[in-house]
């Protein structure tokens, strides 16, 4: 069922809609930054930056901040219920490894932390799988579906179907596997994992597709040219209520 409330002769139509039946696209291109009733933010160590004023949302630590774990994270906010496509891409990724530990990973990911289990489709360089993108879940705190890559732009995918979630890089399954329920958390993230390295990247194009996807903003669209004119010359403001559907 859906309710829309549509205001005609102000300057926008603001369109609001109770998605409680019907699938639903959620689309950010950061082109107005990080809204704060969709977006939250995260840094686990103060080095790092996380800049959404030039269209896209660009990440980075300097070398040198310590070595150990240390992430900035981007959160999506809204409940998302039910099967979901979420997807988000990246350029510029700046993930050398140089100054770490034996073991040790510079790396992007895209998460769905389900319960207790950890979900994420990520691209990243190693010191044991190299240079690559696979999923990871934790636990058992392990890598899956490794495949050798040196693209420093892509897209990262997490699709749910039912209790499958499978992870994708670009039109490549990486890897999938049965986690019951919805997820919890959301986000995209930049990592040093155990490096000292100086790291960044750039996200942009964020979308989700979800049955359901509560707290979402009301859409705001502007009204058509022709329409505002026959609204503006009879003086004409109405407001317009769409019922209930059963």
């Amino acid at each position: 069922m859906h309710k829309w409330f549509i205001v005609l002769g102000c300057a926008l139509t603001v369109i609001s809609c109770n998605r409680a039946t019907a699938a639903v696209t959620y689309s950010d291109d950061f082109s107005t930054g990080l809204n704060p009733l969709v977006w939250t933010t995260e840094k686990t160590a103060a080095s790092y930056t996380i800049d959404a004023t030039h269209g896209d949302v660009r990440m980075s630590s300097p070398a040198n901040a310590g070595l150990s774990y240390r992430a900035a994270r981007v959160y999506f906010t809204p409940k998302v219920l039910g099967d979901f496509d979420m997807q988000v891409d990246f350029h510029d990724a700046n993930l050398a490894l140089v100054n770490h530990a034996p073991v040790a990973a510079n790396q992007i990911a895209l998460h769905a932390q389900i319960g207790g289990q950890h979900f994420a489709t990520t691209r990243d360089i190693a010191t044991v799988e190299g240079n690559n993108y696979h999923v990871y879940l934790n636990p058992p705190g392990a890598t899956y579906g490794v495949i050798p890559t040196t693209d420093l732009a892509g897209t990262l995918h997490v699709i749910r179907t039912g209790d499958v979630y499978s992870g994708w890089f670009n039109s490549t399954k990486i890897y999938q596997g049965t986690f019951s329920g919805a997820p919890s958390t959301l986000w995209f993230s930049l990592e040093n994992n155990q490096s000292n390295d100086g790291i960044s990247i750039v996200y942009d194009n964020f979308s989700i597709t979800a049955d359901q996807i509560n707290g979402l903003p009301p859409v705001a669209v502007p009204l058509p040219a022709g329409l505002w004119s026959g609204l503006l010359g009879a003086g004409t403001i109405a407001v317009v209520r769409r019922r209930r559907v059963k």
